[in-house]
């Protein structure tokens, strides 16, 4: 199912979006000053702790897809 999801032409637009942003996130993110860096961090530890129900810890542990794991 791996592949065929991935050659699927009505899913292609939207995985390679998704990528898109992921890239371009991890890219600003890598140039902005330690305080934006932290204010970034603050927010997703919020929404991620406010739409998983668990620390952030415990999502980046579980999940190791994920590139950047905050210090």
């Amino acid at each position: 199912m791996g592949l065929l999801s991935a050659l699927n032409p009505f899913s292609f637009g939207r995985k390679h979006q998704a990528a898109w942003n992921a890239l371009m996130a991890s890219h600003t993110y890598q140039h902005l000053n330690a305080t934006q860096q932290q204010l970034v961090l603050n927010r997703v530890r919020t929404i991620v702790e406010g739409q998983m129900h668990r620390p952030l810890e415990e999502f980046l542990k579980n999940h190791n897809r994920i590139v950047f794991r905050p210090s």
